[in-house]
């Protein structure tokens, strides 16, 4: 049977994840996350503890996630996401184009109706 141990920071973010199978440790996950407690960094160790992979994650100056880079053990770059926002007058993104790997992937546009 499989088991998932976790640890909480102080702001109840996960700091580490240890899987179990059959009471022997087959994973463990590391986060580490910025001030405003985004998610900046994820390390994947398999189960003799070495490095699996590194994902690293960049936001924008309004907390919104532009890049997702995905490393392998020798940190050679496995994959990246990256994502372009468009803002209305208020700030608010209303269309964000997403690049997996340099190549357009999707387009998410949402219209805000405001109130006065």
């Amino acid at each position: 049977s499989k088991k998932l141990a976790r640890k909480y920071d102080e702001n109840n973010k996960v700091i580490e994840e240890v899987w179990y199978e059959s009471d022997v440790i087959v994973a463990k996950n590391f986060y580490e996350y910025s001030n405003n407690y985004k998610k900046l960094k994820f390390k994947n160790f398999n189960n003799n503890d070495s490095l699996k992979n590194i994902s690293i994650d960049r936001y924008d100056d309004k907390g919104n996630l532009i890049e997702m880079k995905n490393y392998d053990s020798e940190k050679n770059l496995k994959d990246s996401q990256e994502y372009i926002y468009t803002y209305d007058k208020k700030g608010n993104w209303i269309r964000i184009e997403e690049y997996r790997n340099k190549t357009p992937y999707s387009i998410t546009e949402r219209e805000i109706l405001y109130y006065d």
